[in-house]
């Protein structure tokens, strides 16, 4: 490393002709978000490429006139080409596709032409043709996919067509006459739902003349839906879906369903109160927004939460406490709040301070709740930067040759918060010399290397491993002779260090060593090279890539860059580019970026690379041959890399020259090496480190005191324009992470699953797409919670800088035998004879009928096509062979698994939300599992005269292998083998001659072992939670259970069919006995498929 140098002094190369001048748009390094709106702000609405909507009161933005409306720039800036003039208030904002906006408000011109109260804008702000207008304000507006939209406020007219203050329209803006809710006040908050069926809130106590209070939901026609019953004691100001389906409100009220929530609360799908959910909020909640993990943002007039102080802007986590680790502080109401993909808060109202600084009306917060300010650690002038790892939660190491951060003492290694502060809880090392280089463990501890002789006031010197709280780890206690300029933790926690090394422990190296973990000398990684190592880095495949001054590696020639095979510990006699030098610095590999492709970017001080010319900067094949397309040339040293997911690349130097052009320090250039010539943001020294962080942003160190046109000390960060963007989509056969944009490019992608969102396990690396902006991780099986995906930059060790995204998947409660996919069990029944099948759908009470099958077919009904309704299934003994009727088309496949005399259990074993075929096999005690996501699974489970009773007992959303022996040691038995850990359970439940009906009785997630007994009619249930059990009377001798979730509430209900009369008897754990005649002499309840 060039800085080797200047161990005790500052690198002071200034360019000769400097000229700072303005910067480039977007490429300031004042990259915090201050739009400072002089009125107060009623809606924020994030766009999806990056640009922000605003609307309320104000009329001007950053001093510029903005009336009403305004359109920002990911960086705050006014977008000058957005221009609506709306004369009123705007208090709906939703963006259309193509660009197109509509608002509503009270308003009654938009760009000075009569729009009265709605609008449709062009992309710049100029308005659209006329629609249909009420009479009085909007509040909220929501559009179907369809292409029409629902409007809600004040008005009883629109037009001249009667309509209380709801009204549908066609996409051309006329009144949908079809559509006529009728609410008796006003609508302050509306949410669409994925099936068409809309959430209205309010002021209001009728809907359609019928009694609602305060919310209500109207099917797609505009009817009331009466399933949906909820009674609200006062005004409701915001609603917000959740993913599971669940529905926030928000506003002035106290009380809900008659129990007591102050402010907040969360419904059912079905309307009832979730008890579990109750943050308990001190005054009114205006604004709602989750997050993708399922955090809920709360904006309002509070300042407690749960009791705790929270000013106007809180964070709760799923189950409604606070997260006591988010705290803006607003000094005022908060309107609206919206969350952005990179993880940012965005949110307005009426104050104007955030935390103690001003702040006018909106403001943006990292996801820590820091407020997003310039970006200016400041080491000092005389301070330089030589290294950053950006961590995941957004807060960054940086070493170097610095002795204060922002004014405080800090000796040559710090940790600072996301928007640049100096994180107070990491302790000042005193690292009496340059830390050089720095990586991550991962346990979090960080190891440090460099020139120093001290650290954390002991006599440790050149290298040292820091616990996460900034205290020396004692137990690492290496003894380095020399100096250390890079170092690389690998995936077994075996670190390999490089740099100007002569002993190790007292043995002997070569400038490159590998240690254990406990700081021992790995005697087996015996390389020798006859120069300093400047960088190391891994590959994907877990090979190294080392670069410096040396020209051989164990007497080999290899002049500045070779690759290890760490596998075998061998050279990589394939990898031979040859570096060659006529110029007068010393010649040296001084930096290596891995690119997605595979391809190697390469910068340092040579002027030809294999026989072709590349002055400093070289792009190399995987295998070490010259990219011959990309030719660019720098007349000094590049020192520094990143790059982005569009693939541009950034390069930083000491040049002054670039392609022959004047261009100082820092130029960005596309995979093909042609130059971003817009881009051009200027420091004034050399930078030697860069970063491409999650939002986008790139993170500069150096020697430099200024960057971006402005005074930065070491260290800046350029704003950006260009949104980064993530997101997690998920299947039944993949997983699928993308970064797009501005995002850093990631070289390795680890996916891992949780059920709390705390506690992670590896669900396994994924596979970038052509381009990298894409990956995918295929047969992974993720019944529901949170999925982690952690991107890994500028190399492929997750020792290194990394970013992080985390989305919520709900756990799917899918009903079993549920035909029409609303979540509720249906009464059906197979009808041997004919081989008929007949249900009646709850969600409209219609009754489908197919014939499927013969008498002599096992039914085996299940979701197997993953749309989440049951399928028609049966199994036929005499082939083994599986029979399914798509529920999406009543199209048919069969396909064999199994032989007669095996038992059919189909469940969804792999947890991705599809019916698995499986069977057991009584004549060897053996589980055959069909899993949907690929492969299968054989277990021996069981003992003679076991009968197979598959559930989820352990609430991971995959069925357990399980059996209940008629005939224990000690009475009838359950044994369970969980899907989580592969642990067996067992208990004595029952008498032989009962049946077994277990399901989750109790609505925690986990089914309950649990049986019906015929002789009298009773139903015991052992609860999944501590083991009690309880028994109610329902049936009696002769009646076959039919146990399911026959309302939709999440809880197996108790039920059986009495096939003396064909009738139904269904004890609903929330909608009250079902009595249901249904069915003929000799049908089959389907519900009874699989009591045993």
């Amino acid at each position: 490393m060039f800085i080797r140098k200047y161990a005790a002094a500052i690198l002071t190369v200034v360019f000769a002709s400097m000229a700072l001048g303005l910067s480039i748009f977007g490429q300031s390094a004042n990259d915090g978000f201050d739009p400072d709106a002089n009125a107060q702000i009623q809606k924020v609405v994030a766009r999806s490429n990056g640009r922000i909507l605003i609307g309320g009161g104000f009329t001007t933005i950053g001093g510029a006139a903005a009336n009403r409306l305004a359109q920002l720039n990911l960086d705050g800036s006014r977008d000058t080409f957005f221009n609506a003039d709306v004369n009123g208030n705007v208090n709906a904002i939703v963006p259309l596709p193509g660009g197109k906006i509509l608002i509503g408000g009270a308003f009654s011109t938009v760009g000075g032409v009569q729009h009265d109260n709605v609008a449709r804008l062009n992309i710049d702000g100029s308005p659209d043709a006329l629609f249909t207008a009420p009479n009085s304000a909007v509040r909220t507006i929501v559009v179907q996919p369809d292409g029409k939209f629902v409007m809600a406020g004040l008005f009883t007219m629109v037009g001249s067509v009667p309509r209380n203050r709801i009204s549908r329209h066609n996409s051309d803006g006329t009144v949908d006459t079809t559509f006529d809710p009728n609410v008796n006040d006003v609508v302050e908050s509306m949410v669409l739902q994925p099936d068409g069926k809309i959430v209205i809130a309010g002021f209001f106590t009728t809907v359609g003349g019928v009694g609602r209070n305060r919310i209500a939901r109207l099917n797609a026609n505009g009817s009331l839906d009466t399933t949906f019953a909820a009674n609200v004691n006062f005004t409701v100001r915001a609603v917000e879906l959740q993913a599971d389906g669940k529905v926030l409100v928000g506003g002035q009220f106290g009380t809900v369903n008659g129990v007591v929530r102050n402010r907040i609360a969360r419904l059912n799908a079905d309307g009832t109160l979730d008890t579990s959910f109750n943050p308990d909020v001190n005054s009114t909640v205006w604004g709602l927004a989750t997050q993708s993990d399922g955090k809920i943002l709360v904006g309002g007039s509070f300042t407690t939460v749960g009791g705790a102080a929270r000013g106007y802007l809180a964070r709760l986590n799923i189950d409604g406490t606070l997260d006591t680790g988010y705290n803006p502080a607003p000094n005022t109401e908060v309107y609206s709040v919206t969350a952005q993909s990179d993880g940012k808060t965005v949110f307005g109202g009426f104050f104007l301070s955030v935390a103690g600084i001003a702040r006018n009306r909106i403001a943006r917060v990292y996801q820590d709740g820091s407020l997003e300010t310039n970006f200016n650690p400041d080491t000092g002038t005389t301070g330089s930067v030589s290294s950053m790892i950006s961590l995941p939660d957004g807060k960054i190491y940086i070493s170097g040759f610095f002795t204060s951060v922002g004014g405080v003492a800090r000796g040559r290694l710090a940790r600072l918060n996301p928007n640049g502060s100096l994180d107070t809880t990491f302790p000042d090392p005193g690292a009496n010399n340059l830390v050089l280089a720095t990586a991550l463990q991962a346990d979090g501890k960080i190891v440090v290397g460099g020139f120093f002789d001290s650290i954390v006031l002991t006599g440790i010197g050149k290298l040292a491993r820091l616990n996460p709280n900034g205290t020396r780890d004692t137990t690492f206690n290496p003894l380095v002779n020399g100096n250390v300029y890079a170092i690389s933790v690998q995936d077994n926690g075996k670190i390999i260090i490089g740099g100007l090394l002569n002993q190790i422990n007292g043995t002997n190296v070569g400038n490159i060593a590998r240690l254990n973990a406990d700081g021992t000398l790995d005697t087996s990684f015996n390389f020798t090279v006859n120069g300093t190592i400047d960088q190391i880095v891994t590959q994907r495949d877990g090979n190294i890539l080392i670069a410096g001054t040396f020209t051989t590696v164990n007497g080999v020639n290899r002049p500045m860059l070779a690759r290890l095979n760490v596998a075998g510990l061998s050279l990589d006699a394939s990898f031979n580019p040859t570096f060659s030098h006529t110029l007068p610095a010393t010649p040296a590999v001084r930096k290596i970026l891995l690119l997605q492709s595979g391809k190697i970017l390469v910068g340092g001080n040579f002027d030809s690379v294999s026989g072709t010319p590349r002055q400093n900067i070289v792009l190399l094949s995987s295998n070490g041959s010259v990219d011959l397309p990309f030719a660019v040339t720098a007349n000094f040293q590049a020192t520094a890399f990143a790059q982005e997911a569009n693939g541009r690349i950034i390069i930083g130097g000491q040049f002054t020259l670039f392609n022959g052009n004047s261009w100082q320090g820092l130029v960005r250039v596309t995979q093909t090496g042609t130059q971003d010539t817009t881009f051009n943001p200027g420091v004034n020294n050399v930078p030697t480190v860069i970063l491409v962080q999650k939002d986008g942003k790139t993170l500069l160190g150096g020697a430099f005191t200024t960057a971006g046109g402005v005074p930065r000390n070491g260290m800046a960060k350029l704003a950006t324009r260009d949104l980064a963007a993530y997101d997690i989509t998920r299947s039944s056969s993949e997983i699928v992470w993308s970064g797009i944009f501005n995002a850093p490019k990631v070289n390795r992608l680890i996916i891992e699953g949780s059920s709390d969102g705390v506690n992670y396990t590896p669900l396994g690396e994924a596979a970038p797409d052509p381009g990298g902006v894409i990956w995918r991780l295929g047969g992974a099986s993720f019944a529901g919670g949170y999925i982690r995906a952690r991107g890994l930059h500028p190399d492929a060790s997750n020792r290194q800088s990394s970013i992080e995204f985390v989305k919520y998947f709900p756990i799917t409660k899918r009903s079993p035998f549920d035909f029409d996919g609303d979540g509720k069990t249906d009464i059906s029944i197979f009808r041997p004879g004919p081989g008929e099948w007949w249900y009646r759908r709850s969600s409209d009470g219609l009754t489908p009928a197919a014939q499927f099958g013969t008498s002599s077919d096992v039914i085996a009904p299940g979701d197997f096509t993953g749309d989440g309704k049951t399928d028609l299934v049966f199994w036929q003994p005499s082939t083994g062979k599986w029979y399914v009727l798509r529920s999406q088309d009543s199209t048919y496949y069969a396909f064999p698994f199994g032989a007669n005399p095996d038992v059919p259990v189909p469940a969804d074993y792999d947890g991705d939300g599809t019916s698995d075929a499986a069977v057991f096999r009584p004549s060897t005690l053996t589980w055959y599992i069909n899993k949907s996501g690929g492969g299968t699974d054989i277990v021996g489970f069981g003992a003679a005269g076991d009968k197979p009773v598959p559930a989820d007992y352990d609430g991971d959303g995959k069925a357990d292998i399980a059996v209940f022996r008629p005939n224990g040691s000690g009475g009838a038995e359950w044994w369970v083998r969980r899907s989580t850990n592969g642990q067996v359970f067992a208990t004595q439940f029952g008498l032989s001659t009962d049946l077994t009906v277990p399901g989750d009785y109790t609505g925690d997630g986990k089914a309950d072992v649990a049986y019906f007994r015929p002789s009298d009619g009773k139903w015991y249930i052992l609860r999944s939670e501590d083991n009690s059990f309880y028994a109610f009377p329902f049936g009696t001798n002769g009646d076959l259970p039919v146990p399911g979730d026959y309302d939709g509430d999440g809880k197996t209900d108790a039920g059986v069919f009495r096939p003396s009369n064909s009738t139904w008897y269904v004890n609903r754990s929330t909608a009250g006995v079902l009595i249901q005649q249904f069915g003929q002499a000799g049908d089959r309840p389907v519900p009874n498929a699989f009591v045993r």
